[in-house]
């Protein structure tokens, strides 16, 4: 099975879970606001493929993986956008099935549209600024 950039948000358990599921590749997908995690692998889902999917904000963890074999990342450089990655080393899927992202990215809260609108009026009021002081050097 491929699952392929599809959204899973503020659900009432986990966003994505995997029971009773191998050999799958879950790709370019979001998970965020869920109750539980981002991403759950229950210990009867073995050899799946995740990679360059975004997990923030989900209440429990973002990942929880109690299967096994499973990979966090493709093998070469890429992993996963995490919320609570720190940039630093590999990130450590919590559970039982010792899962790691070795190609993790860190991916920041997405700003609302009220943030993205103080940040414009911020960076507008700064070039008001900038022209007004360049008009009055200008003058003298």
């Amino acid at each position: 099975c491929v699952l392929t950039n599809n959204t899973a948000s503020s659900n009432s358990g986990s966003g994505f879970h995997l029971m009773y599921t191998d050999h799958c590749t879950l790709t370019l997908n979001t998970a965020i606001d869920n109750i539980y995690y981002g991403i759950s692998i229950r210990d009867t889902s073995h050899h799946n493929i995740l990679y360059l999917n975004r997990l923030g904000n989900n209440n429990k963890s973002n990942a929880n993986d109690d299967g096994l074999f499973n990979s966090w990342d493709d093998g070469i450089s890429s992993g996963n956008y995490w919320m609570d990655y720190n940039g630093i080393g590999p990130y450590i899927i919590p559970g039982d099935g010792g899962g790691v992202d070795n190609h993790p990215f860190v991916w920041g809260p997405v700003p609302t549209t009220t943030q993205i609108i103080l940040i414009l009026g911020f960076v507008g009021a700064g070039i008001g600024v900038l022209v007004a002081v360049f008009l009055l050097k200008k003058k003298k």
